[in-house]
């Protein structure tokens, strides 16, 4: 689907530089199995403001809250049975930042690219470093009034082929709420 657009459309090459952004830290090393917010067993998610299918043999963790709906998220994660990749959304109700998948200091290589109906795609790769061993690829659509991004992470290129087809799978399932 936004494999599409990318070659459909022209693209604008930025880099962005989070040096002095607020971000929150995601904690290093962080014991997931006794976090509370997993969903071990679930063919679907419904954050506050999107729903999406649990892929099979994954666990679904709730990550960063909703400013507009108490007691939901607006991301998840969906991490493989092996732990070699994880899926990732955000959809708030409007718009608003992942503080959840980004680290202070790092530098973002973005293509731009601008949609027919006036969204803007993005598609950013971060590499693995000190802070996660995963490579990290996001895709970010925004429209006036809405966001959402959607990302996956994997530890190499044999976990990105292995999960790619689940991965497409995933980002097909997301379905948008609008208030």
């Amino acid at each position: 689907m936004f494999l599409l657009l990318i070659f459909a459309q022209c693209k604008k090459e930025n880099t962005l530089n989070l040096e002095n952004s607020e971000v929150q830290k995601v904690p290093e090393n962080k014991d997931n199995s006794a976090d509370d917010n997993f969903i071990v067993s679930a063919d679907s998610v419904a954050g506050a403001w999107f729903s999406s299918v649990v892929p099979e043999g994954f666990k679904a963790k709730s990550s960063f809250p909703s400013s507009t709906s108490v007691g939901e998220y607006d991301s998840y994660f969906y991490i493989s049975p092996d732990e070699k990749v994880q899926f990732y959304v955000f959809s708030p109700q409007w718009t608003g930042s992942p503080n959840d998948i980004i680290f202070p200091n790092e530098k973002i290589k973005v293509n731009e690219i601008q949609n027919p109906d006036g969204s803007i795609t993005r598609e950013w790769t971060l590499e693995a470093n000190r802070q996660t061993p995963y490579i990290r690829s996001f895709t970010e659509t925004k429209s006036e009034n809405t966001i959402l991004i959607t990302g996956f992470y994997y530890k190499d290129q044999a976990a990105y082929e292995a999960y790619k087809s689940d991965y497409e799978h995933f980002i097909n399932s997301i379905q948008q709420y609008s208030d």
